[in-house]
Parts: structure tokens; sequence; C-alpha cells
């Protein structure tokens, strides 16, 4: 009876009915917030995030003999951090939020009181896959923070000498716009899209809710793996949900740019300076990126709405 109240909609303070779908948000995300286990994984993605970060301090070398090598804060460097490390972790716990979104309800052996309330199939399953949205989105803001303060935590220790490999020098300093765009570009569409087929196979296959979320969890592994295919093509890359072909398809843009500006430059310190500008260089074709994955998060919202057409909410319901 408790659930099925909570699940109704109900009359604020001012007399006025609450939307249905902002009923179902309201519980689910009370629900959801109130074990410990979402509140594990935030503080799990953040400590990972600022180990890699620190541990994954270059990426690659642009001039070796120099000394010149690409910081994992700068625009070149994200392009090996965020897919190739911190998206493949991001990947693998997401289905862990959202494969049971529609149906934690028979695991709880609540499902046939939840699915006879008064409340239809668009106003349940958006609220409820909006609660894991939103609880995505949370870890993806996490990751960004972590970011941001590892890469001022890693810009002051490099730059004064007192952690690193000795023969690199100049640690840049952090771009917050540019590793704000970079997470903004990469995470936010592909949280969006992921958790959408996450949901949506959750919402048809109720009863494999564990089988379902590792079955997602090594797909996204699997797709990441498969970042050989775009051979470094950047019109190609761009499709790479992953985005993990990204730093080899604009790694000739970087190299190219590098050698024709230190062609006449013997200085190492001068040509670190050189490096760290050219890694903060956003190439001109990254809006082919924008473009893609904007329609990646546009398909996500298109697998929810085809999940609440398709959904047997009644199946097994009486």
């Amino acid at each position: 009876m408790e659930t099925q109240l909570s699940l109704t909609t109900t009359k604020d303070t001012s007399g006025e009915r609450n939307h249905p779908l902002w009923s179902v948000f309201q519980w689910e995300l009370r629900r959801r917030l109130k074990g410990p286990a979402f509140w594990l994984m935030s503080a799990f993605l953040f400590l990972f995030t600022l180990i890699l970060m620190w541990l994954g301090q270059y990426k690659d070398f642009i001039d070796q003999k120099s000394g010149v090598a690409v910081a994992d804060i700068t625009a070149f460097g994200l392009m090996y951090e965020l897919p190739g490390v911190l998206l493949l972790w991001f990947g693998i716990l997401l289905p862990f939020l959202t494969v049971d979104l529609a149906s934690s309800d028979v695991r709880r052996k609540t499902h046939e009181l939840v699915m006879t309330c008064a409340i239809s199939n668009r106003a349940f399953l958006w609220g409820r896959y909006l609660v894991g949205l939103c609880q995505c989105l949370f870890l993806t803001l996490l990751m960004l923070v972590a970011m941001v303060v590892m890469a001022f935590a890693l810009h002051s220790f490099l730059w004064l000498g007192l952690d690193g490999p000795s023969d690199l020098i100049g640690y840049p300093e952090p771009n917050v716009g540019i590793i704000v765009f970079f997470w903004a570009l990469m995470v936010l569409p592909i949280a969006v899209w992921f958790s959408a087929i996450c949901f949506r196979l959750g919402s048809f296959n109720a009863q494999s809710i564990g089988m379902n979320q590792a079955l997602m969890a090594g797909l996204w592994f699997l797709i990441w793996t498969f970042e050989f295919i775009f051979n470094g093509n950047p019109i190609a890359s761009a499709f790479d949900p992953t985005s993990d072909s990204m730093s080899f398809a604009f790694r000739s843009f970087y190299m190219n740019r590098y050698w024709t500006l230190v062609q006449h430059v013997t200085n190492p310190d001068q040509r670190q300076a050189i490096g760290n500008a050219v890694q903060q260089l956003m190439p001109d074709t990254l809006w082919l990126f924008v473009l893609t994955h904007i329609i990646y998060a546009l398909l996500g919202l298109v697998f929810v709405a085809l999940s609440i057409k398709k959904f047997p909410r009644f199946a097994n319901a009486l």
C-alpha cells in the first residue's frame, strides 16, 4: 500500500496535482539515493579518476629527444585520457545504474502492485529513466571535478619539479575551458546514449537483470577495443561512440604543427613552451565530432521513446 500511495499522483500544499512523471521521478530518486550503493560508486569513481589522472600524467611524446610529452590535461592529452582510461571505466559502471530502472520491481516482488497503478507508461518509464540519467550525470560531474582538481595539482607539483620524470619540464597550466569542453563532448552525449540502450534492454527483459548488466558492460568494453577499425581517419573516427580513436585521428595534426614551428628552434625549454601551446590547439574538423555526439544523445532519447511504445507493462501484472 505504501508503494501504491507513493506512485499515485499526489497533491502539493497549494492543492494542485503533481504531474505523474514528477511523482514517479521523486519516488524513484528517493529510493535509489537511500541505499549506500550509489554513494559508494560515486566515491569509487571520484577517487579512481584522481588516481588514474595522477598515474597517467603523460600519454605520448611529441619530441622525445627534447622531452616534450603530451600532458593529460591538454586538448591533445584529453583525447587520450578521457576515452582511453576514464570513459572505459565509466561505461562499465553505467549499466549497473540503468539496466534495472524499469525492472527492479520484479526483483523486489512489487511489480504486480506498481504496474497496476493509475500511471501511464510514459510517466512510468520517463520518470524512471530520468532518475538513472540524473545519477549518471552526477557521476560525470564528479569525474569533471576530479579532473580539474588533479590538473591543477599536477601543474603545481610537476612545474616545481617536486614529482615526475626529471626530463619532463614545464607541465602546462590547465585550461578549465578546454577540460570542460572535452568532458561535455565525450562524456555527456554517451552518458545519454548508452544509458538509454541499457534502460531499453532492462525494460524488456526484467527476469535477467544481472545478466543484462554484465552483457552491457562487456558490450561497452568490446566497442572500446574496436577503435582500430577507424584507422586514424578523422571523419570515420567521429562516429566512434567511445571516442577512443580520436587521439590517433588527430595525432598527425599536432605532430605536423609542432615540427613546423620548431624547425629552427634548438633550445629544449623553447621547444617545451611551443609543445605546450600546440597541445592546446583545437583541430578544425572537431566540429564533426560535436555533430555526431549530439546525434548519439538524440538517438538515446529515441530509444527511450520506443521503449514506451513497446513496454509490456501489464503482461504479468495479474
